[in-house]
């Protein structure tokens, strides 16, 4: 695992693919006897070192890190009270969503796609995502949380993108 964690941190071109592979196999990891959160753990603590955790796929991971084991321990100063659904992080996870641009990368050799550039397939994070929505609604029977991160994240880039083809 550490080779992919590696791959996933140098080539930018490719981090997509190895964020997936991190991203499933979190889930997998708890049927092997003697995986525990601090594999969780690690695999966060690198990407946030390479200031990759406030991505997408490192959105995702964080998700299913914090779905697979209950005693996942985070790292701090990722996401605002250890919550990505935080109402001062919505912004930025929506953003993060939206644009899947490599903002906060290391790696600055590749070029970054312009804020707002739509995406030809969504990335894999929308599924944690809205897994954890749903949650967090079946939970509280309350709609808000989903009905405020969907009007930022999806609502008001349709909105600007409708304003931006009328122009």
């Amino acid at each position: 695992m550490d080779h992919i964690i590696n791959q996933f941190i140098e080539h930018a071109s490719l981090r997509k693919d190895f964020g997936a592979v991190l991203y499933e196999s979190l889930p997998l990891m708890t049927t092997i006897k003697g995986v525990d959160a601090s594999y969780a753990n690690v695999v966060l603590q690198q990407l946030y070192s390479a200031n990759l955790a406030r991505t997408a796929e490192g959105l995702a991971i964080w998700l299913t890190a914090a779905q697979s084991f209950p005693d996942f321990s985070p790292p701090k100063g990722v996401w605002n009270h250890h919550d990505p659904f935080n109402s001062k992080e919505r912004a930025a996870v929506a953003k993060i969503l939206r644009d899947n641009s490599d903002t906060g990368t290391a790696d600055t050799s590749q070029p970054s796609k312009a804020s707002g550039t739509s995406q030809s397939m969504p990335s894999f994070a929308w599924t944690p995502v809205l897994r954890e929505l749903y949650k967090r609604y079946l939970s509280s029977g309350k709609t808000s949380e989903f009905d405020k991160f969907w009007t930022e994240a999806v609502d008001s880039t349709q909105a600007c993108m409708t304003i931006h083809h009328i122009r």
